[in-house]
């Protein structure tokens, strides 16, 4: 997730800053430590940065609850987990799917950044 961090910041300081610098983050992978905490970490570091909904209907679930993101912001995201289905034998795998993790971005404005703990 550390290193997942260091290219979240690299990546808002090249976005444009005049409202229209768009950024995806998507892993894939299930760990919520990766996905909402990181999404919860750039937004709480960057307050220019923004999350917006996919304008897709990319289908998944939305966010993980306890990882830092709020109601809006858990549906903002989406999760696409090996276990999609559950049915009265309990959850079905998805061959499909191995699972990720999608989150969009918009850059409100010039950096402002809170102080660095990681």
């Amino acid at each position: 997730a550390n290193y997942q961090k260091r290219f979240l910041r690299e990546a808002v300081d090249l976005l444009r800053s005049d409202g229209k610098g768009f950024m995806t983050y998507s892993t894939c992978s299930i760990h919520a430590m990766e996905n909402e905490a990181n999404v919860q970490f750039l937004l709480t570091e960057y307050p220019c940065m923004e999350l917006v909904p996919i304008d897709i209907d990319a289908g998944g679930s939305p966010g993980l609850a306890g990882y830092g993101l709020d109601e809006y912001q858990r549906h903002c995201v989406r999760r696409f987990d090996a276990f999609v289905n559950t049915n009265a034998d309990g959850p079905e795998k998805d061959e499909d799917v191995m699972g990720f993790f999608i989150a969009k971005f918009r850059k409100k404005e010039a950096n402002t950044r809170t102080q660095d703990t990681t």
